[in-house]
């Protein structure tokens, strides 16, 4: 995937992104619904992608509610529900992406979120 520039500094899109990119998610093509040209066309089509994810199992659309969430509020996200439901390691992501959006959080676990991790982990295809 190519990460425009303006991306980087974009908390929420990466984010989203993180959870979108999950090993569970990535088979689902479910990146055809990121629009990151930054022209009029920009955004994540959730509506789109729940729509997709209608046949998918608790646990994808789950994942695609938590980066909804994320991105911009959306998406109804229950953290109980997550951990009822969510392998350790679709959990984990969910919580990498929360400390993306708030870098600070990561600084006291010390979780590396810095941009350059993201990018190189998000680009690794």
């Amino acid at each position: 995937m190519h990460l425009p520039e303006w991306v980087l500094g974009d908390r929420e899109y990466l984010a989203a992104l993180w959870i979108l990119t999950t090993p569970a998610l990535a088979h689902k093509g479910v990146l055809r619904h990121v629009h990151l040209d930054g022209g009029a066309v920009h955004g994540i089509d959730f509506l789109a992608l729940m729509d997709e994810a209608k046949p998918w199992s608790d646990g994808e659309k789950l994942l695609v509610r938590a980066a909804w969430c994320l991105f911009n509020g959306g998406g109804m996200f229950y953290l109980d529900q997550a951990m009822a439901t969510l392998s350790d390691g679709n959990l984990l992501r969910v919580l990498e992406a929360v400390f993306i959006r708030r870098p600070g959080l990561a600084d006291f676990f010390q979780v590396d979120v810095s941009p350059a991790r993201i990018v190189a982990n998000l680009t690794d295809d």
